[in-house]
């Protein structure tokens, strides 16, 4: 329940240094976020919403597309690759997200 700002972080990289951090700290003002309760589905947030409306003002437009090319040399090992992908999947609720109209 400390305030820890990202560049004391950065500022004290070791176990010991954020621990003497967290001693010197102060109380923060914000309360940690729960987790949602389990749902088959859950209702789009208000930004959601903008975004949503402003892609179909736009007729398909690519604002909040960030394509980019990453080239990889050397053999390519397939399943290492799968299991690397379907770990991020299972640590990021993002990639597990999608929108039925």
């Amino acid at each position: 329940d400390v305030q820890v700002p990202l560049k004391d972080v950065f500022a004290h990289p070791t176990v010991e240094g954020l621990a003497s951090v967290i001693r010197e700290g102060t109380d923060s003002p914000y309360e940690a976020m729960k987790p949602a309760e389990q749902r088959e589905t859950y209702p789009v947030s208000s930004a959601q919403k903008r975004i949503y409306v402003l892609q179909q003002l736009e007729d398909g437009g690519t604002s909040y597309n960030m394509p980019a090319v990453l080239e990889l040399e050397g053999k390519l090992a397939p399943e290492r690759l799968d299991r690397a992908f379907k770990e991020l999947i299972k640590r990021h609720e993002s990639l597990r997200t999608s929108f039925e109209q």
